[in-house]
This record gives structure tokens, sequence and C-alpha cells, in this order.
């Protein structure tokens, strides 16, 4: 539960780009558009489970092409691990087969690099408030259980 209006509001949202001037990059954008949103960083799949192990992440937004565990096989686990959050993936490769995968994973949507600012900040309100709207209408259920 939420302790404030603000809370609920909230969401937490982790970037994971194994180039961190890329990640850096849009986790500046993202807390420059979103200041009322917690902005993450990670720079592989080993750091994304660090971070999960202690926060609750709403949107994942995947680099395709990272090594070892690449964006693809991290969208399966997470989801394998928890259903309540939203992916977003975003690659320089423009393979029909690729993006087709992307897809497969249950990604909210795909964007190319280098990231046309605009429609994904279009993607990504749409994206916020689908989110707030899953979350709230969850959360109204579970306090009429108790």
């Amino acid at each position: 539960m939420y302790k404030n209006n603000d809370d609920i509001c909230r969401m937490n949202i982790l970037v994971v780009d194994d180039d961190l001037d890329i990640g850096k990059m849009i986790c500046t954008m993202l807390t420059k558009n979103y200041p009322t949103q917690n902005v993450l960083y990670a720079e592989n799949a080993y750091a994304v489970s660090k971070i999960t192990d202690s926060v609750s992440i709403d949107i994942y937004i995947l680099d395709v092409l990272m090594p070892v565990i690449n964006g693809i096989e991290l969208s399966f686990m997470l989801s394998k691990r928890s259903p309540n959050h939203a992916v977003v993936l975003m690659s320089v490769c423009k393979e029909y087969e690729l993006i087709q995968r992307c897809y497969e994973t249950g990604a909210k949507f795909f964007i190319h690099k280098p990231l046309d600012f605009d429609k994904f900040f279009s993607n990504l309100d749409s994206l916020m408030i689908e989110t707030f709207y899953k979350r709230f209408y969850r959360d109204k259920r579970l306090r009429h259980m108790l």
C-alpha cells in the first residue's frame, strides 16, 4: 500500500544499457521529463538483479544488444519473476525478426536507437498512464479484500 497520493503516482523506472554514456543520457532525459519519478540505471542483468532485490520496478527500458544476457532474454526472465511491470526494448538493430522477438517477450513498445525522444516520450507517457491505472485498480481491489 502507499502512504499518500504522491507515492501511488511515483514509479520506479530502470534503464538497462551496457553503454554507460547512452544509459546515463537516457536517465538524464527521463529525470528532466519526469522529475517526480525514480529513475535508476543498471549496466547488465547482474546489476538488475541487485537493484530488484530491494526496489520494485514498474518500467524497464532495456537495450536489446548486451553481452552475456541480452535484453530479450532479460525481458523473459523478468516476466517470469514478476508480471506486474512493463518493458520497453531498444536497439540499433532494425531486423524485422529481432523486433518481432522483442514483442513476443511482452514488450509494450520497441524503439530504435538513436532515440527519437519525441516518439519515445509520447509512447512512455501512454505507458506510464497505463501502468498507473493498473497499479491503482490492483491496489483498490486489495484494499477491498482487507
